[in-house]
């Protein structure tokens, strides 16, 4: 039988995070910001194999928009399922375990931001009950992650979609 769990990344599951998925500067700068409670990072494992991640940005979003029309509400980012366990509801999971996560630490409302022309993501979390918070897109950075830790950001439009938390599903 196959066995997925998912809980915050430990520090000696990071090699094997990196492995799966890549983003070695990523996964340690996100594990810092977990260690310093600024964030959670989220991974599935399948039967002891990481097969995806979602973080839970705690701190002040980097967007002024959003800091300043959605104060102190906790940003879902950089949901990813690895290949070859796509499309197989993973993805889905990670969100409903990090939407558990945030209700359990009492947080009412999340946020999440999807980059304009990606209409399957903007479909995925409209299935998952978000909605489009009714302002203009904002302008955010995507950051890519090079293997030597270093990064690049790169401007784009993003919807910006939230939920309330107090009645999200607890599957």
């Amino acid at each position: 039988m196959v066995h997925l769990e998912i809980h915050p990344v430990r520090p000696d599951e990071a090699p094997a995070l990196v492995a799966a998925g890549g983003q070695a500067g990523y996964i340690a700068d996100r594990l810092a910001r977990q260690a310093a409670d600024h964030g959670v990072l989220l991974a599935a494992w399948l039967d002891g194999r990481p097969v995806g991640c979602v973080y839970l940005w705690l701190e002040d979003a980097e967007e002024e928009e959003i800091r300043r029309h959605l104060p102190d509400i906790p940003l879902i980012t950089h949901l990813e399922v690895f290949e070859p366990d796509r499309n197989q509801g993973y993805g889905k999971r990670l969100v409903r375990a990090g939407e558990q996560e945030l209700h359990r630490r009492g947080l009412a409302v999340a946020a999440l931001a999807v980059e304009y022309s990606n209409k399957r993501a903007v479909r995925f979390y409209e299935r998952l009950g978000y909605q489009d918070w009714g302002r203009e897109f904002v302008d955010c950075n995507r950051r890519d992650w090079h293997e030597d830790g270093t990064f690049t950001d790169t401007p784009e439009k993003c919807y910006v979609f939230t939920k309330s938390l107090t009645d999200a599903p607890q599957d």
